[in-house]
């Protein structure tokens, strides 16, 4: 069984902004060579995207559940965790919909996992992800 976790647009979302900042970071590269006082200013805003991207983009990951665990990609290499391995699985509703796995022992991208799900529509009655049950059930 191999069953995607994550969503389709996972790629574009760690990806894009990245993308994004070559702008304003060429241009602090340019102001920089000419000794511009202004290097300063753009500097500081690539460093406050950059941050804020980090924290809402840059961590994501692509997850497939498999028979034997969760193979976990950050589209450069994959790792195999075990369920057994899986601590805690949180779910953020208000964050852009963010499931976070706690690992009990760090791999190779961390202890914290974290993942868009799938696009799952409903109506007003469910608060949690299908993927967030699937998990503890596996994992619990």
């Amino acid at each position: 069984m191999r069953m995607q976790l994550s969503s389709g647009m996972t790629f574009f979302a760690k990806f894009l902004p990245a993308v994004w900042l070559l702008l304003p970071t060429s241009l602090a590269v340019v102001l920089l060579v000419r000794w511009d006082p202004g290097f300063f200013i753009v500097a500081g805003f690539v460093l406050v995207c950059f941050t804020l991207f980090w924290f809402s983009s840059f961590r994501l990951k692509a997850v497939i559940a498999t028979d034997h665990g969760l193979c976990v990609s950050n589209y450069v290499e994959a790792v195999l965790i075990p369920y057994s391995q899986v601590a805690h699985v949180s779910y953020s509703f208000f964050n852009r919909q963010r499931v976070t796995l706690v690992l009990k022992s760090p791999c190779r991208f961390g202890r914290q996992i974290v993942f868009v799900p799938y696009t799952y529509f409903t109506f007003f009655g469910r608060r949690e992800h299908p993927v967030v049950e699937f998990l503890r059930v596996r994992c619990g």
